[in-house]
């Protein structure tokens, strides 16, 4: 290949991360739903693959008997598509993310309360199914190395997709924390971001505070 197909190549890799990049809101979050999608199938595949074999022997001979060869499972295209065939599934860990407005980001709703429903959820759904499958196109050919490879597992791929190869998310995101139960950030009292839910004592009306101390009182006067 001349070097202006590959530096042709490169310029079209990179414009298609940044549309991936532009196609979405709260595209870090999205990402990591994928990657969590795709380290759940590469912990499979870990679990599955090992000792398999790819029959390639679908031929007879003219004495009737087959010929061809035997692959290692882990080395064949098979498995690769395989690997990818439900991370974008329908009623898979992707479909299941939501937008949500206050943080800017995907999530899995925490109850059923929260959860979005009609014509809302299912243009989040569209939404977020159309990127997982642009995501996972446009960084094939990376995962493809890095799975044959070995460099990849069911503990960095999240990493691997969302920092190293789309982009998708900053230098400072750390890949060993998980993101709040429900991303939901919580202020103190001056408007500064605390990552702890306030406490129900807390949250109660002062109102309430004082007829429960005023009754304290009056049962210690007794």
């Amino acid at each position: 290949m001349s070097r202006s197909a590959v530096v042709y190549a490169l310029v079209v890799a990179l414009v298609t991360l940044v549309d991936v990049a532009k196609a979405i809101e709260g595209k870090c979050s999205a990402c990591r739903g994928v990657g969590k999608s795709l380290a759940d199938a590469l912990r499979n595949d870990e679990k599955e693959s090992e000792g398999k074999v790819v029959d390639m022997r679908g031929r007879l001979d003219s004495r009737g008997k087959r010929y061809g060869k035997k692959i290692s499972y882990k080395e064949s295209e098979l498995r690769f598509e395989e690997l990818l065939e439900n991370v974008c599934a329908d009623d898979g860990k992707v479909s299941e993310l939501q937008f949500h407005e206050e943080t800017a980001r995907w999530r899995k709703p925490p109850n059923p309360v929260k959860k979005i429903r009609g014509a809302r959820a299912k243009a989040m759904k569209a939404e977020i199914m159309g990127y997982c499958h642009r995501v996972i196109e446009s960084a094939e050919d990376a995962l493809r190395e890095a799975v044959y490879q070995s460099t990849i597992d069911g503990s960095t791929v999240e990493e691997f997709l969302c920092r190293n190869v789309s982009k998708e998310c900053d230098a400072d995101v750390d890949f060993s924390l998980e993101e709040p139960k429900e991303n939901e950030l919580y202020t103190d009292d001056d408007g500064n971001p605390i990552d702890k839910k306030p406490d129900a004592e807390s949250k109660k009306p002062a109102k309430k505070k004082k007829k429960r101390a005023k009754k304290k009182e009056t049962e210690n006067e007794l």
